[in-house]
């Protein structure tokens, strides 16, 4: 009897599945247009739609509007054709991405070419001369602010204060032994978007979803 009750159960689903299609889905969510590696800054042309019926649990999770979510960091991969989930989204940078901070010669930061918005790769380098060893600490990590060569905000002569997002715990510590004990140098990463102003502070739009 039991196994007659779960049979009739799932050819109700079945039916309502068929109906459903029937008529077409008629709300589109948001889709990863590409594959979007953990760090990226989130671009117009970086997401997609598509009309599909999600379960309720789904639903809560995911974006209908693309535009809230430019700017927004990404905190885990997404795959093309991806539904975008809450999950792998970082809200605004004030909203609990934690940032590092660090004062570096202009020569180790792009010679201050750098823009909020801006994606990076943090590199250390220990030792000096033969015994010198460089390392990858934190990729594609956002820049939150930076100042001019010269600015009245940077300590010393020459130096580029640089705030940088990083949202994996580890990235950070990594970073911040690097920054103490090591030389840091940055590099842009290819395919830098959304860049800002000198002087202005990298801040996400608020987004439609959870």
């Amino acid at each position: 009897m039991v196994g007659g009750l779960l049979v009739a159960i799932a050819a109700v689903g079945v039916f309502g599945t068929l109906s459903s299609a029937s008529d077409g889905p008629s709300i589109e969510y948001v889709v990863a247009a590409h594959d979007l590696p953990a760090g990226r800054v989130i671009a117009p042309d970086d997401l997609d739609t598509v009309a599909v019926d999600l379960a309720p649990g789904l639903a809560r999770g995911a974006y209908r509007d693309p535009p809230s979510l430019v700017g927004k960091l990404v905190l885990a991969p997404v795959a093309e054709g991806e539904l975008v989930q809450a999950s792998a989204i970082g809200r605004a940078v004030a909203d609990g991405v934690p940032t590092v901070s660090m004062s570096l010669p202009a020569a180790a930061a792009l010679g201050g070419d750098l823009r909020p918005g801006d994606l990076v790769d943090a590199y250390v380098t220990y030792g000096s001369d033969l015994e010198a060893s460089t390392e990858l600490v934190a990729a594609s990590a956002p820049v939150v602010t930076v100042s001019e060569p010269g600015d009245d905000t940077v300590g010393d002569a020459g130096h580029v204060q640089v705030q940088l997002a990083i949202a994996d715990p580890q990235a950070r510590i990594e970073l911040v032994n690097a920054v103490n004990a090591g030389d840091v140098t940055l590099a842009t990463v290819t395919g830098t978007t959304g860049r800002g102003h000198r002087g202005d502070a990298f801040q996400p739009t608020d987004q439609d979803g959870p």
